[in-house]
């Protein structure tokens, strides 16, 4: 869903983690994978409201330099500030 999301041009995407339990090596690479398409088309993705196991995946593997990473969902929404906003929820 991601990968077909972040085709669209100027997206502006938040994961919201919350409900992610466990990540391994192979959702970081999707992460990444998703935020150089975003990029490449015009967009950004951030990350909201990850776990403490997850964050310190994120911190490990240094994702937590390359992300913006929120604890609030509505924080993160907010950092988009003067872009309007289509709200969807997957």
């Amino acid at each position: 869903m991601i990968k077909k999301l972040a085709l669209e041009t100027g997206l502006m995407l938040v994961i919201d983690m919350h409900e992610v339990q466990s990540m391994d090596s192979t959702g970081c690479g999707a992460l990444v994978s998703s935020l150089r398409t975003v990029r490449a088309n015009k967009g950004e993705l951030k990350i909201a409201r990850p776990n403490e196991k997850t964050l310190a995946l994120l911190r490990l593997t240094r994702l937590d330099r390359v992300f913006e990473i929120y604890r609030e969902l509505d924080e993160a929404i907010r950092s988009f500030s003067g872009v309007p906003m289509k709200l969807s929820r997957f």
